[in-house]
């Protein structure tokens, strides 16, 4: 169905998944490589996908098949990784250890003492921040989390910090350097440096006190360090895990902001990485985390505050592949494909594995490197006629690591479900805005018999 639209990287969204209306009534049509999107009823997409093939039946639908065809938003050169030498962004893993037992944790059974050592963090920071590499014309970035909690080692931390932060003047690069923590062991020591070196931080935080000590712990602890921190005007983003526990409640979350964090602007919820042992389970929470997030988004927009995930983020742009890789720094002097696998117990660590920093050199497994660029490219069956494809491009190494192909399919449902959505809800707004009416109302129009 539709073969002659998806061949042209154009997808149809069947509008049954996202209003009260019978399957096969009305789709939206998305091309985005052309920058297109538009509702249209069966009758229209069936003319439509005939003209893709040269079948028009008249001039303007011959006209509106070519603007479908027009690739002018997919080029992808300048976001194409294909040597470890290309990337602009570092992560570093300081070390293996963490102070709290995360019920959701997907690196728990790495955990180990383990820290990265002075050296190796000199060694590829000298690599990285280099203008003979990369032109500094370029805006590069740090990001230093786990592994386990970086502020264990915030001597490690402090090193990264100062060290990378001084070497980019030199080497006349605009550095971004962001730390995520969970909040716990923030003193006012540490914000002064982070103050100091204008480091962004995100703490990971539940925000409500049930939740938390539930899934993490410590509530009382993290919230207090978290009104220091405002009280000192370092302003972090709170990042929140969504498990059956608060999927039903972000807006409440968004709520325990606005009247407990005043001064914090930004929210991110995710759902948890995790295997229900059910995909009925697993795919009746994610249909209450779409349904749920973007009331809550809407929610915090009136309250001033900004609410995204990972899938929004993902709806921004086009991806040639779901990620490009990661150049990451493991505690054990190891580069990473991926910052979440960084233990030799992670799951596919063997695989994400493709260089070292061993006496004061930074060396790469071009080989393998190049076989995981190739995997993380790899586009599944489904995936041409998905409205997800140039955004979600394949999905993620970890979760095609982690996930059965079943739990996989569920994760996808999921992806094209968000993505459709934020789509649809654009499109809302343009028709509004333009035409005085939403999709609701058009809708309710082209039913009609």
């Amino acid at each position: 169905m539709h073969r002659n639209l998806n061949n042209n990287d154009v997808q149809l969204a069947d509008l049954c998944h996202y209003y009260d209306i019978p399957q096969g009534k009305v789709f939206l049509v998305y091309a985005p490589l052309a920058g297109i999107y538009f509702l249209a009823d069966a009758d229209e997409a069936e003319r439509l996908d005939r003209a893709m093939a040269g079948n028009a039946d008249d001039e303007e639908l011959a006209t509106l098949a070519a603007q479908l065809k027009d690739k002018s938003e997919g080029d992808f050169s300048k976001r194409i990784i294909s040597h470890p030498s290309q990337y602009t962004k570092l992560s570093i893993l300081p070390n293996l250890m963490c102070n709290l037992s995360c019920s959701y944790c997907y690196s728990a059974r790495g955990r180990s003492k383990t820290e990265v050592s002075i050296e190796a963090m000199h060694t590829m920071l000298d690599y990285f921040i280099d203008n003979r590499r990369i032109n500094n014309d370029n805006d590069i970035s740090i990001f230093i989390s786990g592994g386990g909690e970086p502020t264990v080692s915030w001597a490690k931390v402090k090193f990264i910090v100062e060290y990378s932060r001084c070497r980019a003047s030199e080497q006349g690069f605009n550095l971004d350097i962001y730390l995520m923590t969970n909040g716990t062991l923030i003193s006012r020591e540490i914000i002064d440096t982070l103050k100091r070196q204008r480091v962004q931080v995100g703490v990971s935080f539940e925000i409500l006190p049930e939740v938390q000590n539930s899934q993490r712990g410590h509530y009382d602890r993290v919230a207090s360090n978290l009104r220091l921190m405002l009280d000192c005007a370092l302003v972090p983003t709170l990042s929140s895990v969504i498990t059956e526990l608060n999927v039903g409640r972000m807006q409440d979350m968004v709520d325990a902001v606005v009247q407990g964090f005043p001064g914090i602007r930004h929210l991110n919820f995710d759902p948890a990485m995790k295997s229900f042992g059910d995909t009925c389970k697993m795919r009746q929470f994610y249909n209450d985390f779409a349904g749920n997030f973007f009331k809550a988004k809407d929610y915090a927009r009136l309250h001033g505050l900004t609410l995204d995930c990972n899938a929004v983020r993902r709806a921004e742009k086009l991806f040639p592949r779901y990620c490009q890789g990661k150049l990451c720094l493991t505690a054990e002097g190891k580069i990473s494909m991926c910052h979440s696998i960084s233990s030799p117990h992670d799951r596919g660590y063997d695989t994400a594995i493709y260089g070292c920093v061993e006496n004061g050199c930074v060396k790469f497994d071009t080989e393998h490197f190049n076989r995981l660029v190739d995997t993380t490219s790899y586009v599944h069956d489904g995936c041409r006629s998905c409205i997800a494809r140039w955004h979600c491009a394949g999905g993620c190494m970890m979760y095609n690591m982690n996930y059965t192909p079943t739990e996989f399919d569920e994760w996808c449902r999921f992806m094209r479900l968000m993505i459709g959505g934020i789509m649809l809800r654009r499109l809302d707004a343009s028709l509004a805005s333009e035409e005085g009416n939403g999709i609701e109302t058009i809708i309710e129009n082209m039913m009609q018999p």
